[in-house]
């Protein structure tokens, strides 16, 4: 009775196979495809299967033929190719805002939805080498969850915030004392953090720091009136048109970075100058100063400023420290 009962679910057993068992580079012959369908208690005659494998692709499902000693068939387009999926996994393992238990969940969800043979790559996952440290709080899910709503519901929030100490102990901020705040943008900067307006200004926390969120009955105000708020430049994004002086042995890594559609202003003997607008943010200045040997700023002038406040605040630190010693 079983077996006949599975009969009725041929075609979607048969659809599981392709997807799970075959690829590009792997197929299944019809006798095997015959086989693996027996393991669901299926029989299937050839004749039928090249029938089911035509109603699969009148369906639009893209069945394909590889012939080399044998004739083969493998599922060919997919949600995801290998290499989109490559970049999933990658990014996802370096998303330091994720639980390292819910970024393998994830990856384990976007390899099944690229189905065929197992990727090659994930071997390398395991490799602590690979991994980016991660949160150690994990809640995000749900507080993301939490924030949404209320932002698109207009509402205000209630939480607690922590900071952790040097004994990796989690410590309440004021006391435990609950922030009664209206959210008012999330933004994803390798961390998720949230702009909200907390009665007085608009402030900005790492929403891995925030515990027991509630939304709250009180109707916010106006978005409108604390949206304006963002328009101050200490909370919006800044960008600005940057001169570089890049030494002619470093070309590849610029045009990497900034891509081929910056503007070579100058070119040299030993160096070449480009025009590029960049994101004013930690990664910028980090990447200048592991790369100061091939590039510096030219201007404008404030940039330069800021690069070299950052520098003489790590010599001052590193001074500290040679002082205590």
């Amino acid at each position: 009775m079983a077996k006949q009962s599975n009969q009725k679910l041929k075609l979607l057993y048969l659809l599981k196979i392709l997807f799970e068992r075959t690829d590009e580079q792997s197929g299944l012959t019809i006798t095997q495809l015959s086989a693996e369908l027996a393991k669901y208690n299926i029989s299937a005659a050839r004749k039928s299967l090249y029938d089911d494998i035509e109603s699969l692709r009148l369906f639009g499902v893209d069945v394909r033929v590889k012939r080399d000693r044998y004739v083969r068939y493998y599922l060919a387009r997919r949600e995801l190719s290998y290499t989109e999926l490559r970049y999933v996994v990658d990014a996802l393992n370096r998303f330091e805002a994720l639980f390292p238990g819910t970024s393998n969940e994830l990856i384990s969800k976007f390899v099944k939805l690229h189905g065929g043979k197992e990727c090659a790559f994930l071997d390398s996952i395991a490799d602590p080498l690979y991994k980016t440290p991660k949160a150690v709080y994990d809640d995000l899910g749900k507080n993301i969850q939490l924030l949404d709503a209320a932002i698109s519901n207009q509402k205000m929030i209630s939480c607690k915030q922590f900071a952790w100490n040097s004994l990796k102990q989690r410590t309440f901020v004021n006391g435990g004392k609950r922030l009664n705040i209206t959210p008012i943008r999330l933004v994803c900067e390798e961390k998720y953090f949230l702009y909200a307006y907390d009665g007085k200004s608009v402030a900005r926390y790492d929403v891995d720091t925030l515990i027991d969120v509630e939304i709250l009955s009180d109707k916010a105000a106006p978005f409108d009136e604390y949206r304006e708020l963002l328009s101050d430049p200490r909370y919006d994004v800044e960008y600005e048109n940057v001169r570089l002086e890049c030494n002619n042995s470093f070309a590849g890594e610029v045009f990497l970075k900034f891509g081929l559609g910056v503007t070579v202003l100058s070119n040299r003997e030993d160096c070449f100058e480009i025009s590029v607008k960049v994101k004013l943010d930690a990664k910028f200045f980090e990447w200048l100063f592991v790369n100061a040997k091939y590039v510096c700023v030219v201007s404008p002038e404030r940039v330069r400023d800021i690069y070299r406040q950052k520098l003489l605040l790590a010599l001052d630190n590193l001074d500290s420290i040679d002082r205590q010693g």
